[in-house]
């Protein structure tokens, strides 16, 4: 090892160990007086891999996990830059002042690691910061108290088959793929039990699974349903609406349907049309508007008998802890979302982390994890679908020969430089965008809806904010195109707007979007309002009304989660971008749902599908050892 702390020097130099580590080696030097620099190295990395999602660090792999950072570094060889693991593990084991060691018989409990607040915690070979292994630990808990209990609502095994079948014995297509009842057992656990986990690709029915589900508990609620309280709940405002949107269309169908219907009585459907959805932090209520203290919590429970969690992968490690602690512990949960997705944007992977330990076998959600596979839709209109399942599975070279064969409803533009993508893979987007725009400008509300209409099926997806290849540079490019003018200005007609942050004032949630158009005053004054939809066709506020925007005629994959376009562009990443993953491009390829463009080399495309999105977590190992 280096001496004289050259190695936290030379994290500092490479500014992977900026304010935050710095901040806390400084405090563990002077106040706790710790001098032995592995200590300190460790220390800076367990905050690192959480500013970067990771909630732990893998000591046994940390080779792995810093050999492409380090091997750039010319003034140091490898070896001695990367200690052994024996070694980092006998220097944590020494500092019993600010490290915490665990086992398996001495995990504690959620309440014992918040006690102790030492700075750091050994877990076998991972290294967590206190406040995450806390947030784990609690997840854990949850999970497995709750997947051992039996809930105490009524089950009637008829009619849930009945609402949801058993595929037929002849069905070649579920028996192919292993699918002999899976969306039925589901939704006998999700009435039996009080913990479910619903997952699965695009177009293996998840939807049409978890409104069932839902129909299924309320009709064995149907004496009931006057004091059951249920929350749909989901981790952004726009996959809400999403929620709300999917629910309505189950109940209009089965209001309106005689040869499809499930046969769900009239009772339970006007129950399930007065569920409204809410983001999680909406449903916990801010605290002194705090962004991770919340009402409800361990002591002041929520008050709900049911609690769907929609859009499972984006939901953070710590907001993931704190809903499940504010569960009451004889509520019905059910989580349901697509693993293979982007992961969220704060630390943590958690339902990953739920179906992997689930497929270990001898772990406390064993038996509690459901995965579609039947798909059901995409399979003769488009492509897209297929395309979708060959990167969720790592088949890179199927996925862009597929790609590069422009089947129904995917074409894939090369582009000849990396990291420069035509203009011209817009055009089309533009030709309609300028309708859109055309329409705004017109006093009518009918036109508006039109108008929105047409943003709503056709967006641009980027990986980065910034560069050649990222949002910025084609909000830009595609605002001066539909409106022949490069002044800024957000607020003309056909200007599409993303609110970015929760309003209650204006009734707005991050995610919401609005549409610039041209509205008539009395007088007869013709202004600038924005446009939102709504169940009764519109409202219309001022700009003066809204809180944070930004425009979005081209969002980052990260925004676009809980959404669906019917067309859709989709411009890959650079080829050496930390962006460019698996995750990334299934999450938003599956966005589309007739038509979608890819652009970006081939190479890129490949990498992506052969990148798969690692987030170094400690949930899977504390689910095995409870």
């Amino acid at each position: 090892m280096t001496s004289n702390f050259a190695l936290v020097e030379w994290f500092k130099q490479q500014d992977i160990f900026v304010g935050p580590e710095l901040a806390v080696i400084d405090v563990l030097q002077r106040r706790s007086l710790i001098s032995d620099e592995l200590v300190l190295v460790a220390a800076g990395l367990a905050v690192w891999a959480h500013r970067n999602g990771h909630p732990c660090v893998y000591l046994d792999a940390l080779h792995e996990q810093l050999a492409e950072i380090f091997s750039k570094d010319d003034d140091f060889s490898k070896e001695d830059l990367l200690p052994q693991l024996d070694t980092v593990l006998s220097a944590l084991q020494s500092s019993p002042e600010v490290v915490r060691v665990v086992d398996k018989e001495s995990l504690g409990t959620y309440l014992t690691a918040c006690a102790d607040v030492r700075p750091l915690v050994l877990f076998g070979n991972l290294l967590f910061t206190q406040r995450q292994f806390a947030d784990e630990l609690s997840i854990a808990e949850q999970l497995a108290v709750r997947a051992a209990r039996k809930s105490s609502l009524a089950v009637d095994i008829a009619q849930i088959n009945r609402i949801v079948p058993v595929p037929m014995a002849d069905d070649v297509e579920a028996q192919a793929v292993g699918d002999t009842g899976i969306a039925n057992r589901a939704a006998q656990s999700v009435v039996s039990n009080c913990l479910t986990v619903l997952t699965g690709g695009p177009g293996t029915g998840k939807t049409y699974t978890l409104t069932r589900c839902l129909a299924a508990l309320l009709s064995s609620q149907e004496q009931h349903l006057e004091g059951l309280s249920i929350a749909l709940v989901a981790p952004t405002g726009k996959a809400a609406t999403r929620a709300k949107e999917l629910l309505n269309n189950f109940v209009s169908d089965e209001q309106n349907s005689v040869a499809h219907s499930v046969g769900v009585s009239e009772k339970v459907l006007h129950a399930l049309s007065r569920i409204e959805p809410k983001t999680i932090q909406r449903v916990l209520g801010s605290k002194n508007r705090m962004h991770t203290r919340f009402e409800h919590d361990h002591s002041t429970n929520l008050p709900h008998d049911i609690i769907i969690i929609d859009e499972m992968s984006m939901v953070a490690s710590y907001l993931m802890a704190r809903l499940l602690e504010a569960v009451r512990p004889e509520a019905t949960i059910l989580l349901v979302g697509d693993q293979a997705q982007l992961e969220s944007v704060e630390s943590g992977s958690v339902l990953r982390d739920i179906v992997d330990a689930s497929l270990a076998g001898q772990s406390a959600v064993s038996g509690r994890v459901f995965e579609l596979l039947k798909v059901w839709r995409q399979s003769g209109e488009t492509r897209i679908g297929d395309l979708a399942r060959h990167i969720r599975s790592g088949e890179g070279e199927k996925a862009l020969s597929l790609a590069t064969s422009n089947p129904a409803g995917v074409t894939f533009v090369a582009s000849k430089k990396d990291g420069e993508v035509s203009p011209a893979i817009v055009e089309a987007t533009v030709a309609e965008l300028k309708k859109a725009a055309e329409l705004a400008k017109t006093i009518a509300k009918e036109n508006h809806l039109a108008a929105y209409q047409i943003i709503a099926h056709h967006k641009v997806l980027c990986g980065p904010r910034n560069g050649p290849v990222g949002v910025n540079e084609w909000n830009t490019h595609i605002r001066d195109k539909v409106h022949g003018i490069s002044d800024g200005d957000l607020f003309r007609p056909g200007i599409p707007l993303l609110v970015t942050v929760n309003s209650p004032r204006s009734r707005l949630v991050n995610g919401d979007i609005g549409l610039a158009v041209h509205v008539q005053e009395p007088d007869g004054d013709v202004q600038i309002k924005i446009f939102f939809p709504t169940d009764d066709g519109g409202r219309y506020l001022t700009p003066a009304e809204l809180p944070q925007i930004e425009i979005c005629y081209a969002m980052t994959v990260h925004k676009s989660q809980g959404s669906e376009y019917n067309n859709l562009v989709v411009i890959l990443p650079n080829e050496s971008s930390p962006l460019l993953t698996r995750e990334l491009v299934y999450t938003a390829i599956t966005r589309a749902k007739k038509s979608v463009l890819i652009a970006g080399t081939e190479k890129a495309f490949l990498n992506s599908v052969q990148n798969k999105s690692v987030r170094y977590s400690g949930l899977g190992a504390l689910l095995r050892a409870l």
